[in-house]
């Protein structure tokens, strides 16, 4: 795996998969927010 950072930095170090799947399930929530959202525009009227 590539190294994107070195050992002697300063902040937060994780990989780049854990950067995928956060980024991953954002969409994926927000994406259920907008169903959600067309959903209970729909059950309102």
């Amino acid at each position: 795996m590539l190294q994107f950072y070195t050992d002697d930095a300063p902040g937060l170090k994780i990989s780049p998969n854990v950067v995928l799947m956060m980024s991953i399930g954002f969409i994926a929530f927000v994406a259920l927010l907008h169903v959600v959202g067309k959903l209970w525009l729909v059950q309102k009227n």
